[in-house]
């Protein structure tokens, strides 16, 4: 039975409020399911959010952050350490996208003073669009982005980091405290969940979308329900800020279903304690309703702005190739795929089963909302009572369910913009909606249908255990019999455990202990994912980048292009260089058609892509050929010496190899170090 306190009068706190920071509401408990009640902000809760607080900037005045940048002592070799600011751990290969993309993207900003538009990363305002800091202002109101306007570059770098971190696990616990009626222990627990998961680890502690989203959630219910002028216009002021933010990450496959699943909560939320909110939601309402009109006309201003700085841009992107735009008719999602993290314990970079893509395709969120959803709805047959926001939750799963195994007609599917959304990408959401389904359940359901007998438990585990073998069999089968029958077994039994505990959860404080510790010590391995790493050292103590760096600084405005081993090139960009090759995000087709004047490979080219040169001399004629070798990587084959380069303004060229004599003809070489050649043209 729910603990009692005295309602405080509006505009009073309780001994237990002692000097409440500004998200707090002075609570409203009740101790009926049918009432509501705001975040308690007691020392438990102070605590937590205390302690993420100081972890926060210890992590950051002391520089460290999980980046795979350290690869860069690898591929950039300069005679030095190979573990040069690496602290713990490997750095990720796989996740280029991070240490080879994201970093030098970032370092080029800092190198350029942050502007608006840098022609190195792609055509148009690329910037405001790929989402890296700016001097604009909508860049500035971005929080995760506030380091980088009064630090150095280094904990600037830290900063967006941990933001991930810290401030998401604050996040994602205040969003749980609302929705269970502020029950810490699940709280704690599901926001460590959540992060320790598969896939937030292996997506590069990819959180920003659900710590964003959950903001946005929390400030908005604290605006309806809250009686305190202040409270409410810093909430009004946290939700323009959330929200901007969660609309900002400009990937529609996320987006579309988490806002389905955000709505879909609140609508419970709202349904379930409807009774008792009315005269909450009267409270205050010139307050509420001037808050809510200035929050809407902020957020509109800001997509506004957005649109019209970045409208070329997006307009270049969704006419690419790819990714262009989304028309996914949904279904083809194989159900066992659901349980892929089930076997996260024998799996690692470079051991997975071959045709389940890579780590990070295959990483998801420990699926234990089915069992959940069963007992719903089976106690619901039974007795004909549930909670809304419960079934809300549930009927939202069953809507992406559908989407991915079965699809939508494709009217409905752009109506609803489940198009933008393979089902891949849906996965991820469910995931997310999955372990707050189940902590909801923890929180609210007490199962009329099991029974807390000894023959009903046993019972339910042998069901359990032979559902689950049958799972992880065809699994296994899925994935070419990559594990052994011992592995099968061990997931099998740990998984049937886990689901058995699930259904016993609310009888006994030994089954929730023993739900919390083998959930916990399963996801513990997570943590070693990403390396753990220290500044910038792989750039900034780097020789060659010290090389490259300074011939910068000496001709700011010339062009470069690498020809070879293309990850160069964005080595080049974190030091502040033009670089016409690298990673492009949108398509620069003007500078591209100087080389393709026919436009007869735009098919090639037309995309977000890594971009190769290769040479490819035939005396003096100037041919060039492109070749497309995967969805974002194509090849352009030509000679050094070109005439059309200098169209393009380039005068420096990388070669990591040693080119022969006549591919260098018109040029002076400048540097030969570190198996690294760079030479500049002699037209001028």
């Amino acid at each position: 039975m729910k603990r009692k306190i005295p309602t405080p009068k509006p505009g009073t706190t309780t001994p237990s409020h002692p000097a409440q920071p500004a998200i707090a509401l002075e609570s409203h408990i009740h101790g009926i399911e049918d009432t509501f009640e705001l975040i308690r902000f007691d020392k438990k809760t102070i605590a937590f959010l205390s302690i993420c607080t100081a972890l926060f900037f210890l992590f950051v005045g002391l520089k460290l952050h999980n980046s795979s940048i350290p690869f860069w002592n690898t591929i950039a070799y300069d005679g030095g350490n190979l573990r040069r600011g690496l602290l713990a751990g490997e750095p990720l290969p796989i996740r280029s996208d991070e240490w080879l993309v994201g970093s030098t993207f970032f370092l080029s900003q800092v190198k350029k003073g942050f502007p608006v538009s840098n022609e190195s990363l792609g055509y148009g305002k690329v910037p405001l669009t790929f989402g890296l800091p700016t001097t604009h202002l909508l860049s500035m109101v971005k929080p995760s982005f506030w380091g980088c306007y009064f630090l150095d570059t280094e904990r600037a770098y830290s900063w967006i980091w941990n933001f991930r971190i810290f401030p998401a696990l604050m996040s994602f616990f205040l969003f749980l405290m609302l929705f269970t009626r502020n029950n810490f222990n699940l709280s704690a627990f599901g926001s460590a969940w959540i992060f320790m998961s598969s896939a937030i680890q292996w997506w590069s502690i990819n959180t920003e979308l659900f710590m964003f989203g959950s903001l946005s959630v929390v400030a908005f219910v604290y605006i309806l329900l809250s009686d305190s002028p202040k409270t409410i216009l810093f909430n009004g002021l946290l939700l323009v800020l959330s929200a901007y933010s969660f609309a900002m990450i400009l990937y529609p496959a996320y987006l579309v279903p988490l806002s389905y699943f955000f709505v879909a909560l609140l609508v419970g939320f709202f349904v379930q304690y409807r009774k008792t909110m009315p005269e909450q939601l009267r409270s205050k309402l010139l307050w509420k309703t001037g808050t809510l009109l200035i929050t809407a006309g902020a957020l509109l201003y800001l997509l506004y702005l957005f649109f019209q700085e970045a409208k070329d841009t997006i307009d270049v992107v969704t006419k690419t190739v790819y990714p262009g735009q989304r028309n996914e008719p949904g279904g083809n999602f194989e159900f066992v795929r659901l349980f892929t993290d089930n076997f996260s314990w024998f799996m690692r970079e470079g051991k997975f089963p071959a045709s389940w893509e890579n780590m990070c395709e295959l990483s998801s969120f420990l699926l234990l909302s089915p069992i959940a959803a069963v007992v719903i709805v089976a106690d619901y047959i039974k007795t004909r009572k549930t909670e809304p926001l419960l079934i809300s939750v549930l009927v939202f799963q069953l809507v992406i369910y559908c989407w991915m195994f079965i699809g939508f007609p494709e009217s409905l599917a752009k109506i609803s913009l489940f198009s933008t959304s393979q089902p891949g990408r849906a996965f991820f959401i469910l995931g997310f909606s999955n372990v707050v389904a189940t902590i909801l359940f923890f929180a609210h359901h007490k199962s009329a249908l099991v029974k807390n007998n000894i023959p009903t438990k046993i019972v339910s585990f042998l069901a359990l255990l032979m559902v689950s073998y049958a799972i992880h069999y065809q699994l296994n089968k899925n994935a070419v019999s990559f594990f052994s029958s011992g592995q099968v077994m061990k997931a099998t039994i740990f998984f049937a455990g886990l689901n058995w505990l699930v259904l016993h959860f609310s009888q006994h404080n030994r089954y929730r202990m023993a739900f919390f510790t083998a959930t916990l010590l399963f996801l513990l391995p997570n943590l070693k994912i990403n390396p753990l790493s220290q500044g910038l050292a792989p750039f900034f103590d780097n020789k060659l980048y010290k090389i490259v760096s300074d011939l910068n600084a000496k001709d700011p405005n010339a062009g470069w292009v690498v020809f070879g081993k293309y990850q160069y090139a964005n080595y080049l960009k974190s030091a502040g260089i033009n670089c016409f090759n690298g990673v492009q995000f949108s398509p620069p087709l003007e500078k591209l058609h100087v080389l393709d004047p026919e436009k007869q490979n735009e098919d090639v080219y037309n995309r977000y892509a890594h971009i190769c040169f290769s040479r490819m001399i035939y005396d003096e004629r100037d041919s060039i050929s492109f070749t497309l070798n995967q969805p974002d990587l194509y090849t352009i084959n030509m000679d050094p010496c070109s005439p059309r380069l200098k169209q393009l303004g380039v005068r420096y060229f990388l070669f990591p190899y040693k080119p022969n004599p006549y591919e260098v003809r018109r040029m002076t070489l400048l540097v030969d170090s570190f198996g690294v050649y760079i030479y500049k043209s002699n037209e001028q």
